[in-house]
């Protein structure tokens, strides 16, 4: 539950930082940035108590967990499809993001589309990923994984074809709804992965 309100929380903040790139600058917007690291610093240092550290003799090299998740990840059969098709629509979703620019401009829209193009796709997972954690009873979801791999990376072929801005952010935001996939590849993996193996 932790996880998939996370990525919620995380595709809002993005796509409240892109709305944020059509009012101010992109230094400014920078600057912002900068700073909410600075509270969470300092929220951190104040909040977080010291621990133990863990035992030297039950530490592992990080090689060795690499061969050991590899090993794993190679095993299951789940896994070895899962894992490298999720990882490809990752590279794909983060795309408009990084084109943004030159998507607006392509488009002969003025400096602000950009904006309104890099929050697309976050806001799209955010509310993709609130339509398949809340509204989708569990038992059903597993059945939308492979729809939403396709719906991450399908929308953004018709880019192709040069559509207008609204158009353009319609279809950059589909494919972030479709990303909220990776809810589902995390509790898959969850189910698939020991917890001894987990976050290493």
């Amino acid at each position: 539950a932790v996880g998939r309100d996370d990525l919620g929380l995380t595709d809002a903040v993005r796509a409240v930082g892109g709305l944020l790139l059509l009012a101010l600058t992109p230094t400014e917007v920078l600057g912002l940035n900068a700073a909410s690291f600075a509270v969470s610093a300092a929220v951190l240092h104040a909040r977080l108590r010291a621990r133990p550290a863990q035992d030297p003799s039950a530490r592992s090299t990080p090689w060795r967990d690499l061969r050991r998740g590899c090993t794993h990840v190679l095993s299951s059969p789940r896994l070895r499809v899962l894992l490298p098709v999720a990882w490809l629509a990752s590279a794909v979703v983060v795309l408009p993001e990084g084109l943004a620019a030159g998507l607006a401009a392509a488009s002969g829209a003025g400096p602000t589309s950009v904006g309104l193009l890099m929050a697309a796709g976050p806001a799209g997972c955010a509310v993709g990923a609130v339509v398949v954690t809340r509204l989708v009873p569990a038992a059903r979801r597993e059945l939308l994984l492979v729809p939403l791999l396709l719906l991450t990376c399908a929308p953004l072929a018709l880019v192709a074809l040069d559509p207008s801005l609204v158009v353009l952010a319609g279809l950059v935001g589909l494919s972030g709804a479709g990303s909220s996939c990776f809810v589902l590849v995390q509790t898959t993996v969850g189910r698939e992965v020991p917890s001894h193996m987990r976050g290493r």
